[in-house]
């Protein structure tokens, strides 16, 4: 990750449009939200809380609930994000237009 964001960092010194750098901030941000942030936190506390008051049994189905949940959702995310690819673009990175090129 380090090297994406010398990269990123490169790019807006050399005067860049910023389109490399919205697409790693906005990478990096789900990272934290999935990843490191409070997601991971609250499902181990709750993990490790189910599994010393109700055994591995049901702290194995609440981890299956949690998976099934976040593949469903992300997955939808992912397919409004092809969906609407051009608006969030334009939402992003304004003034990117896929055909011109410097």
């Amino acid at each position: 990750m380090a090297w994406c964001g010398n990269r990123c960092a490169r790019a807006v010194r050399r005067g860049g449009d910023g389109r490399l750098h919205s697409r790693i901030s906005n990478t990096n941000l789900l990272r934290d939200l999935f990843a490191e942030g409070a997601l991971s936190t609250a499902f181990v506390t709750t993990f490790s809380k189910t599994i010393a008051r109700e055994g591995d049994a049901a702290a194995w189905r609440l981890a299956n609930k949690v998976a099934t949940l976040t593949f469903l959702v992300l997955g939808a995310l992912c397919a409004l994000g092809m969906v609407f690819s051009h608006q969030l673009v334009a939402l992003i990175a304004p003034g990117f237009h896929a055909g011109r090129r410097k």
